[in-house]
């Protein structure tokens, strides 16, 4: 019994001393980050400042960033798979006027595998409708049967 709990021991040690391992490397390189940085920021003058605007002095609420700018990069990447459609006003005028831009996104597998995979499932659903009347007494009798023809299969 005590070579087993050795033996034991010894398999579980081995995932617990990588780990140990793997923290103390991430420990020590945190450290080393945090000394480089005292290091390069000594004798000078560290200060809070407001973040990056875009040089706008009071944004309002219509300027904040929004979802598409956040996945643009994403959108680049994915571009053969998204087809982004987007919709830009004619600018005809040396100085437009207020102008508007939208783009969307057409989902592939929206439009190419599940919609028409619901739409032959709602079609399927539409024609068994029938079975379901709402009368409790035809379902016990659906029940009834099936466990009939599960018995006689079975007994088969």
């Amino acid at each position: 019994a005590p070579a087993d709990a050795a033996r034991a021991l010894d398999s579980a040690s081995g995932p617990a001393l990588g780990i140990a391992l793997g923290g103390g490397a991430l420990a020590a390189l945190t450290f080393a980050a945090w000394m480089a940085r005292r290091r390069l920021l000594r004798g000078r003058e560290t200060t809070q400042g407001m973040t990056w605007d875009c040089g706008y002095v009071a944004p309002t609420a219509r300027m904040q960033y929004t979802a598409s700018s956040f996945a643009a990069p994403l959108m680049a990447v994915f571009a053969p798979f998204l087809r982004f459609a987007p919709r830009r006003p004619r600018l005809e005028k040396l100085f437009p006027g207020p102008s508007e831009f939208h783009g969307g996104v057409s989902d592939l597998f929206r439009r190419r595998l599940f919609e028409p995979l619901f739409r032959r499932v709602d079609h399927i659903a539409g024609r068994v409708r029938g079975l379901q009347h709402g009368r409790t007494q035809i379902y016990v009798l659906y029940v009834a049967l099936t466990a009939l023809i599960l018995l006689i299969w079975k007994l088969r």
